[in-house]
C-alpha cells in the first residue's frame, strides 16, 4: 500500500495561528477529497485510507475550534463527522470479514467443529458487510458534499476542494 506523503504545510513563522489552521486544514480537506472516490468504489485499502484522511481533517478542525465562525464551520465539522461514521462501520466489517477468513484459513480438519462455527460467523459477517457497503452510498448521498466542497474551497482555498476542482 502506497503511503500517502505528509502533508503537513510549511509554517510561515510570520503568519498567524489562524493562517496555519486555515492551510493545514485546506491539505487535510485535500487528502480527504482524494481518498473518497476509492472507499466509494471498495478498493482495497480505499476505506481505510478515507478514515485516516477523515480522523485527522477531524483532529484539525477540533483544534481550530473557535477561529473560524460557526456559522459555516459548525455544519463542516459535523459533515466530516459524518463520514468519519458512515465509513467507520463498513472498515470495521472489512477488518472482521479479514480476520474471520484467516482464522477459518488456519482451521484444520481436524477442528471440525471450529470450522462450521467460523463458516458461520463469516457469512454473517459477510452479509453485515454487503448491507453496510450498500447502506453507505445511500448515507453519502444524503450528505450535501458537493455543497461541502464548495464552501470548503471558499475559506480554505483550492488546496482544499475536491481535485476535479481544484484551479
Amino acid at each position: 500500500m502506497a503511503r500517502e506523503p505528509d502533508l503537513t504545510p510549511a509554517l510561515d513563522p510570520e503568519g498567524s495561528y489562524r493562517e496555519a489552521m486555515r492551510d493545514l486544514i485546506a491539505v487535510r480537506f485535500g487528502a480527504l477529497w482524494r481518498a473518497l472516490p476509492g472507499a466509494l468504489a471498495g478498493s482495497e485499502n480505499g476505506v481505510h485510507d478515507l478514515r485516516v484522511a477523515s480522523r485527522r481533517l477531524r483532529a484539525a478542525l477540533d483544534i481550530a475550534t473557535g477561529l473560524f465562525p460557526a456559522s459555516w464551520f459548525k455544519p463542516l465539522q459535523a459533515t466530516v463527522k459524518e463520514i468519519t461514521a458512515a465509513f467507520g462501520e463498513v472498515r470495521d466489517g472489512e477488518v472482521l470479514v479479514a480476520f474471520l477468513r484467516a482464522e477459518r484459513d488456519t482451521a484444520t480438519t481436524a477442528d471440525g467443529q471450529n470450522a462450521q462455527a467460523l463458516d458461520h460467523l463469516l457469512s454473517n459477517a459477510e452479509s453485515a458487510q454487503a448491507a453496510a457497503r450498500s447502506s453507505l452510498r445511500n448515507r453519502v448521498d444524503y450528505l450535501d458534499l458537493d455543497q461541502a466542497a464548495a464552501l470548503v474551497t471558499r475559506h480554505f482555498g483550492p488546496a482544499a476542494a475536491p481535485p476535479e476542482r481544484a484551479t
